[in-house]
């Protein structure tokens, strides 16, 4: 049998695989000697000028024909079993035919302990007391027969025939010696077919940890490699839920298992199962078929169990999950197979806490990216908002009855008064420096920008010989600056105006201590706000709202005015 899937090149042969070739090589050996046997007798036959087919002569060349083709039939592969039994009752009725020819005892027993190897070699258990209890028959048979012909009746010898019954014995005792030895061989290959089974499935699932690419296909791939190459009846496992309440089933092996997988399976921690027992206890169970009858928990699904093994899967933090393996055999868990199986848990525990920690680090690089681009989103919404308020602020402050909105130099002074160049209009639409040579003067046009919005620009013009860049740089550099301080200037003169706007309402409000009648009043409010705004007409108008059409911009002749 070659090593599925994950290891093509390792080569491994069952134990009964090796003793199925020894026997079909003991098989062909037999009937090479028959062969040989067969064509001794029948040229002994040809040179004393016997007939070969005549009476006893035909046995030669029949022993040559059945030899020959039971050859053939086991070197195809067929008809082991058959062929066996066949072989070995054909060598028993040679040698009882050779001891009637020759009445050789010798011989006889030589044949007959040929025979009781192959019987102990060929034969299953049932066949080898069968044919055991015929040499018995046949020994016991010859030696009393030998016995009586050696003396008469009445001399006959018991000790005698003890002595040749003894030597009828000895093939029995080497069919009982041989018999022995294969069966530790047989034990011996089991064992060495076993710890191979656990080298290969460790190897197996170290090789999928590595491959691993998700946590379900490497748990699904472990409980199949455990299944094959043990053996074993059913195997599943478990993972703790995160509040340690309940075991659930993650990996199942057969269509028990899809079935249990189907219906999301889950154990509870302290339930009298192997899966809780072993989660509670946090070493290795091991249940036997006796104990079920006495309150253990069993699955219903598979009714053949007779012995079922818990191997926990240990993490820092404790038992993360449980390997559930069941056979058909009372004592199917050897001390060797249990350490591998922990070995294979613990190699899971790995790779179950690395997946899990890549997990977490993927969830949180997700969250992180999720608030990174909350917070760009947030910070390009605040941005835009900085530049409306800020475009809104400066509008407000530059309307047409401003005193000024800029400033020019010339060779007559200064000028408050500053129109839109070409210059200036470019860079300030592109964001950037403009350098324009013309005529023999350079002239340097840079926005004046505040909190990515535009408030204006600044234009020099000099003469060419000078550096361009060193140029750009300073007047770039005085722009920002200037930026922040006209915003600061602009607060400032806001502040101030507010400042004022204050004192003139609270002077206003402090006059009505003065008026003694709602007449006064009015007259002290509206000759404060006209003095203060600067109103050529204003009036008050105290009274219940009539019902009359909208307003069309015509003036009531009716309340105080001024």
């Amino acid at each position: 049998m070659r090593a599925q899937n994950n290891l093509p090149f390792i080569n491994v042969e069952t134990a009964e695989n090796t003793l199925q070739q020894l026997r079909i090589r003991l098989i062909q050996f037999i009937l090479i000697l028959l062969f040989l046997t067969g064509i001794f007798f029948t040229l002994s036959f040809v040179v004393s000028g016997d007939n070969i087919f005549s009476g006893d002569n035909a046995v030669a060349p029949i022993t040559i024909i059945v030899s020959l083709g039971l050859f053939f039939t086991v070197n195809r592969g067929y008809l082991i079993g058959i062929t066996s039994v066949i072989v070995i009752a054909y060598i028993i009725a040679l040698g009882v035919y050779l001891f009637v020819l020759f009445d050789d005892i010798n011989l006889l027993f030589l044949i007959l302990s040929l025979a009781a190897i192959a019987i102990s070699l060929l034969l299953g258990r049932l066949n080898f007391w069968v044919f055991n209890g015929i040499l018995l028959s046949i020994v016991v048979s010859v030696s009393l027969l030998t016995t009586l012909q050696e003396t008469s009746l009445s001399q006959a010898s018991v000790s005698s025939f003890l002595i040749t019954l003894s030597f009828g014995l000895i093939p029995m005792t080497i069919s009982g010696i041989a018999r022995s030895f294969i069966a530790v061989l047989n034990h011996t290959a089991n064992r060495a077919q076993r710890s191979l089974n656990v080298l290969v499935a460790n190897a197996d699932i170290g090789k999928n940890i590595s491959e691993m690419e998700s946590i379900d296909g490497l748990l699904t791939r472990s409980v199949e490699t455990i299944h094959d190459r043990f053996g074993f009846y059913h195997v599943s496992l478990f993972l703790t839920d995160n509040d340690n309440r309940f075991s659930h089933l993650s990996a199942s092996t057969g269509e028990v298992g899809k079935q249990m997988l189907a219906r999301g399976h889950r154990l509870p921690i302290d339930s009298k199962s192997v899966v809780g027992r072993t989660t509670m206890a946090k070493d290795v169970i091991v249940v036997r078929e006796a104990q079920f009858d006495t309150g253990q928990s069993y699955n219903e699904l598979l009714p053949n169990t007779r012995s079922e093994l818990g191997i926990p899967i240990l993490d820092t933090q404790g038992v993360i999950g449980v390997i559930d393996i069941q056979s058909e055999q009372l004592d199917a868990f050897s001390p060797t197979e249990i350490e591998a199986l922990q070995v294979i848990a613990n190699q899971l525990a790995t790779a179950i806490r690395n997946t899990r920690l890549f997990a977490d680090k993927e969830n949180t690089i997700r969250e992180n990216q999720r608030l990174f681009i909350e917070s760009e989103t947030n910070l390009r919404e605040i941005q835009r908002l900085n530049r409306q308020l800020t475009k809104q602020a400066w509008s407000d402050y530059l309307v047409p009855n401003r005193r000024i909105d800029g400033v020019t130099l010339s060779n007559d002074g200064f000028r408050n008064r500053a129109d839109w160049s070409e210059e200036m209009v470019a860079a300030s639409q592109k964001r950037r420096a403009i350098t324009e040579d013309k005529d023999g003067k350079r002239t340097i046009a840079v926005p004046i920008e505040l909190r990515g919005e535009v408030v204006g620009a600044i234009e020099l013009e000099t003469e060419q010989h000078k550096n361009p860049d060193d140029m750009v740089d300073m007047v770039r550099t005085i722009s920002q600056n200037l930026g922040v301080s006209l915003d600061n200037a602009r607060l400032f003169e806001e502040s101030n105006e507010a400042t004022a706007q204050e004192q003139q309402v609270s002077k206003i409000v402090s006059q009505y201590q003065s008026a003694e009648s709602v007449d006064d009043l009015l007259r002290l409010t509206i000759k404060g706000l006209a003095e203060t705004l600067g109103a050529e007409k204003a009036s008050i108008r105290l009274g219940v709202v009539p019902d009359v059409a909208p307003f069309e911009g015509k003036t009531s002749d009716e309340g105080s005015a001024l």
